[in-house]
């Protein structure tokens, strides 16, 4: 992300770009400064800094929601569910437990094509 914030601010030399990449990449900086060689026409400029502001607003929005989902936690249960502990899953869940977990959340699972059945799936 940070070469494409850089590209889109008007950097346009190869191995100032190449230095921002990540160090777990497998390709070294050279390799990288090769890719990044090249002529870099305004009109697509002008689209990747479109692209990024779009990209940057909705992360915003999406940290909106998860600041006001863990605001207001309590107001979104369900009602009749209020207080109760969460059923205990984890990776010890049958398929004898799915019906009783399915009905306790209340979900209308009508339309999702699954199978359950007594047998686990190798």
């Amino acid at each position: 992300m940070a070469i494409l914030r850089a590209l889109a601010a008007g950097e346009g030399y190869p191995g100032r770009l190449a230095k921002f990449r990540y160090p777990h990449y497998k390709k070294s900086e050279r390799e990288i400064a090769e890719q990044l060689t090249g002529h870099w026409r305004e009109d697509h400029l002008f689209s990747l800094q479109q692209a990024l502001k779009m990209y940057d607003a909705i992360q915003e929005r999406i940290a909106d929601y998860e600041r006001e989902i863990l605001r207001k936690p309590g107001d979104m249960e369900r009602e009749e569910l209020r207080g109760q502990p969460m059923p205990a899953v984890g990776n010890a869940a049958s398929a004898s437990s799915l019906p009783r977990l399915i009905g306790r959340c209340r979900a209308d699972l009508s339309l999702v094509p699954i199978r359950i059945t007594s047998e686990p799936r190798v």
